[in-house]
């Protein structure tokens, strides 16, 4: 059967723009729109397979509806600049598809949709709409049905029957009724969808109830549509379509036919849309072809020759190989060199090739030769597995993923792989031979030499991006040294007190069993408190507590929601008790059941593995496992926290934790004046806050008081507003308004910042720390309310905590060069958010102390001094009392 699809181009393009996450490319520009329009037309060639395929535009000039009534849309907000950025490229993915796209001046998209639709059906084809618009439920018939991309269902006048109790030939009369606010379009006033339906079923022309009164129309209904004539039938010449606008209607003419590869393929790039370019086959782009002699270096004298060519280059490109994926764990199998984009040279040791120590020891001083640059793709896993054959990695000077990450910290992925197939279109080879789960072999000297090439092109493209970006000294200065840091960091790892664990397991598991028993008896029934679909249940029909929220799967049981009800219901215990149990449980099965499980088998200690491109802001992510989420002021969090060890006997950690950093970046930013006294004076900051909010004297501030200005102080940093600052410190939304509104008369320059930081967002579409860090913020002109004001402050916060998480990797990079000059034994072995814990001798404690505090103070010149705090311990909670 022939098939016609006609897709309502606008509609669809606004709920993929509104509907979907901020999606952005290489160069930070949105395209959410334009990829799920692609993603729309790969899953209909390959999945419903239609003969013939159209799509329906507006065009800008006015139509006969805005001539009829000046009103028609205009509650519609103009279209954002990021959408109207993408609806070129969709006219040209729709060119390079073949899908032809009519638009007539005077005439709406669903008009297009519709003539479309009648002719079709009337050629004897199967017509599939694609469209969200109520007004297109008039076309419906057994051949004329709309089709949803969510699901793949069909939604004809059968289905339009069991959801409105309607037909498809009464859709006008319907709409003319009770309106449709979309569009503007009026209806008539005090008539709603339960009314229209009623009229409807009593008279089967609605027009009756002007001449003799039906007599089961209802009284008020009727007095409505009387008094409202004229808007009644001004609504119903808004509603109803037109089919019969001047296309071509010779529905052979759109035929589907195979996507245009040369067209499509440096656009799909350019979008990012790498998942798509597989569709179009093989790549020809001249650009990327590579074109390498592959060399196998089997003796030590190659090797030795190797070495000379490279420092002769003064530059080479190099990718380390190992097995398995667990860095900690692998062994280095080999490494491939590229001296320049012509040849390639593989050394390995694993599969007959030249002696393994005789080749490390000839490659470790080339290695570490700082005057010889390096370039390799994700270096600080290059330095870490370098670091296992004893190799200091020294010289790097450019890191594709870095490069990408800075040039777009919201890209999904900065692998190799995902890089060369959307930047330069040829994907990455893989090297499956190293995925062998027992007995890997070596990768073979084209797959192995491909992928250092490919590195070298993006590293010579991105860099010069890099420096037009502005984000030369983030790069240079700040991300690339770091990654020798965070290598040693995690090679070095931590030690865990298993013991101390086991014992805190057997206190925590039983209290968490004693929280399950009063649980179920405060229920009064036995049930698994850890589904959200029993909990539902017993909270809401068993024990009769209000349903705060609704969500797509049923009513909430989300720690807010639990929160509001315990608050609400102060003397029934049961969501208290709830929630209590989940904290427990949290730290039960996520650290001190889990943490064990991540202990070396090879060193006996913790690795966690530290990110620089998790995080849009610039901060370190730490993951397997993840410690920085352990709680810090609780008891458990503390315990936790007591269980990590030195690495060696005789050693103490050392922490060094910047003090409201973030406040000081933010004075420094905004240069209030009251603000940097404040903070310049040496007094307590929330106190000195505290007073002003409050009108006292400091010596009067309470702890209270305190409390309710550290949370304003903070809050005003990460845009909270007065719901959330009423609901964090339990006062009244009147008193959060008031607090924030002293706030900013007291600290003007902090209010003035805020409000430059968002403008600034919305000229330029992004932000930058003080260091030129960049983030992209695609929702600063979001139409959803919601979104917009999560992206301004996201804009604020990305401001300060990224100048901040800037600011500790600076101070990283600077001690670990002076550590590096000066040795003391001194070690660095976690980064958790504004806190650095080294290990050291116990008897070099204190000058190593000194030398951290001087450092980290002395990184950056701001208005207001920097403040570390610092302690000793034999512990990690002990040392960061």
């Amino acid at each position: 059967m022939k098939t016609l699809f006609v897709i309502d181009g606008h509609s669809y393009i606004y709920h993929s723009f509104f509907g979907m996450p901020p999606l952005t490319n290489s160069g930070g520009d949105q395209v959410q729109a334009a990829y799920a329009f692609v993603n729309l037309l790969v899953r209909l060639r390959n999945q419903q397979l239609p003969t013939h395929w159209v799509v329906a535009l507006d065009t800008k000039a006015p139509t006969f509806r805005h001539e009829a009534y000046a009103e028609y849309k205009a509650n519609r907000e103009a279209m954002p600049d990021p959408l109207r950025k993408q609806i070129p490229w969709i006219e040209q993915l729709l060119e390079g598809f073949g899908v032809t796209v009519l638009r007539v001046d005077g005439y709406e998209a669903d008009d297009i949709v519709g003539t479309m639709a009648v002719a079709g059906e009337a050629a004897g084809y199967d017509v599939r709409i694609i469209s969200k618009d109520k007004d297109l439920e008039q076309l419906l018939s057994e051949r004329v049905q709309v089709w949803d991309p969510k699901d793949g269902s069909l939604y004809g006048p059968a289905e339009l029957l069991a959801k409105k109790s309607l037909t498809p030939e009464r859709v006008v009369e319907y709409l003319a009724l009770c309106g449709d606010s979309s569009d503007n379009v009026p209806g008539v006033a005090g008539v709603g969808p339960k009314t229209a339906i009623a009229v409807l079923n009593a008279v089967d022309d609605v027009d009756r109830v002007f001449d003799e009164p039906p007599p089961d129309v209802p009284a008020r209904a009727l007095k409505k549509i009387r008094e409202q004539r004229d808007a009644l039938e001004m609504s119903r010449s808004l509603v109803k379509l037109t089919t019969d606008v001047p296309v071509d209607t010779d529905i052979a003419k759109y035929e589907v036919v195979d996507p245009d590869a040369t067209q499509l393929r440096p656009l799909l790039e350019q979008l990012g849309f790498h998942k798509f370019i597989k569709e179009l086959g093989p790549t020809t782009q001249e650009p990327v072809t590579i074109d390498a002699d592959h060399h196998d270096v089997t003796t030590t004298a190659e090797v030795e020759q190797l070495v000379d060519r490279c420092r002769n280059s003064g530059k080479f490109t190099f990718d380390v190989w190992a097995h398995p994926a667990d860095q900690m764990e692998a062994e280095v199998l080999g490494i491939t060199i590229a001296i320049d984009e012509a040849t390639t040279y593989r050394v390995q040791w694993l599969d007959g090739g030249v002696d393994r120590d005789e080749a490390l020891t000839r490659l470790r001083p080339l290695l570490a030769d700082i005057e010889v640059t390096k370039i390799a793709h994700d270096i600080k896993r290059q330095t870490q597995l370098l670091l296992s054959v004893d190799i200091e990695l020294f010289g790097a000077q450019d890191d594709p993923m870095l490069a990408s990450y800075l040039l777009n910290p919201l890209r999904r992925s900065y692998g190799l792989d995902a890089l060369s197939a959307e930047l330069l279109g040829h994907p990455a080879p893989p090297m499956p031979e190293l995925e062998a789960s027992l007995f890997p072999t070596s990768p073979t000297p084209e797959a192995a030499g491909e992928r250092v090439v490919l590195a070298s092109k993006l590293a010579e493209r991105l860099a010069g991006e890099v420096t037009e970006a502005g984000l030369g000294q983030v790069y240079r200065d700040l991300e690339l040294p770091l990654c020798g840091v965070l290598a040693a960091m995690e090679r070095e790892g931590i030690s865990l007190d298993l013991e101390r664990l086991r014992q805190l397991e057997e206190n925590l598991s039983t209290m968490v069993d004693d929280l399950a028993e009063k649980i179920h008896a405060e229920a009064g029934s036995d049930f698994n408190i850890n589904s959200p679909k029993q909990l539902e249940v017993v909270l809401f029909d068993d024990c009769d507590f209000p349903a705060l929220r609704k969500t797509k799967t049923g009513r909430s049981t989300s720690a807010d929601v639990l929160e509001e009800l315990a608050e609400r219901f102060p003397d029934r215990p049961l969501p208290a008790l709830i929630l209590e149990y989940r904290s427990l449980a949290k730290l039960l099965n996520t650290y001190i059941q889990s943490l064990p499980r991540f202990v070396s088998p090879t060193s006996g200690r913790v690795h966690t593995m530290f990110s620089q491109v998790a995080a849009a802001t610039g901060r370190l992510a730490s993951s397997d496992p993840n410690l920085q989420n352990i709680p810090i002021k609780t008891e458990l969090g503390q315990q936790i926290r007591a269980a990590f060890r030195p690495n060696r006997s005789g050693e103490v950690f050392v922490s060094a934790d910047y003090s409201q950093i973030e406040l000081r970046v933010l004075a420094h930013l905004c240069a209030d004046k009251t603000l940097i006294r404040s903070l310049t004076s040496g007094d307590d900051i929330h106190t000195e806050v505290a007073a002003k909010i409050h009108g006292k004297d400091p010596a009067d501030v309470t702890a209270d008081d305190r409390r309710t200005a550290k949370a304003v102080n903070f809050g005003v940093i990460y845009g909270m507003g007065p719901f959330g600052l009423s609901r964090d410190i339990g006062i009244s939304m009147d008193e959060a308004k008031q607090y924030i509104a002293t706030f900013f008369e007291e600290f003007p320059g902090v209010r003035e910042f805020i409000d430059s930081s968002i403008e600034y967002a919305r000229q330029h579409g992004d932000v930058r720390t003080m260091f030129g860090r960049r983030r992209p913020i695609p929702d600063i002109d979001a139409r959803t309310p919601h979104r917009r004001q999560q992206a301004e402050r996201f804009a604020v916060n990305t401001i300060v905590q990224g100048t901040a998480a800037d600011l500790i990797k600076k101070a990283m990079v600077e001690l670990a060069d002076s550590l590096r000059q000066d040795p003391c034994g001194a070690r660095m072995v976690l980064q958790i958010h504004d806190e650095l814990l080294l290990a050291v001798d116990r008897d070099q404690a204190d000058v190593t102390e000194q030398r951290v505090r001087m450092v980290m103070e002395g990184v950056a010149d701001l208005a207001v001094p920097l403040s570390v705090s610092t302690s000793i311990g034999e512990d990690w909670h002990a040392a960061s009392k």
